[in-house]
């Protein structure tokens, strides 16, 4: 019975999508940042990956930029360095938004990458041995509580620097 529900579910999101005015299902709605990192962090990876010719004029400072970087001019060169750092913490920010709340492969690998240790690890396996107890501290809250923190400020870089997001 569960697969017929889960196709009757997804038949009624598809419907949602064709015949609405504005196309969007309610699973987009509900999950709407996720649905949005989706979409963004493919193409904020994809920027970071590029030779910047140019950066934001106040990545440090506005007191010097330039509309076309220059590779001999070393505060160019550091302002790029910068640019890519902030870029990176976007990154993290948008991974953190599809991964740092999830269960599974994809959860562990984003902390295991950022941070050395899965801070889920005791829960997962107190819920598959089904010995879960909330009252014994079976998460790493400091690891959490740090992801959190970090991808906060990401995501103010990318409010910062939304309309710099092109090469």
């Amino acid at each position: 019975m569960k697969p017929i529900k889960k196709a009757l579910f997804s038949l009624k999101q598809l419907l949602q999508k064709i015949f609405r005015k504005n196309h969007i299902s309610d699973i987009e709605i509900w999950d709407c940042y996720q649905h949005l990192a989706k979409f963004i962090l493919p193409r904020i990876k994809a920027l970071r990956t590029q030779d910047f010719l140019c950066y934001p004029n106040d990545v440090t400072s506005i007191s010097r930029s330039r509309t076309v970087a220059k590779d001999d001019d070393e505060y160019d060169q550091q302002q790029i360095a910068d640019w890519k750092k902030n870029l990176d913490e976007m990154i993290f920010a948008f991974e953190y938004a599809l991964y740092g709340d999830a269960s599974g492969k994809e959860e562990t690998d984003f902390y295991l990458k950022n941070f050395g240790e899965d801070p889920y690890e005791k829960f997962n396996k107190d819920f598959e041995a089904g010995t879960l107890d909330f009252k014994n501290d079976n998460v790493n809250y400091e690891i959490v509580n740090q992801a959190h923190q970090r991808a906060l400020k990401g995501f103010e870089l990318f409010g910062r620097y939304f309309l710099y997001l092109w090469d």
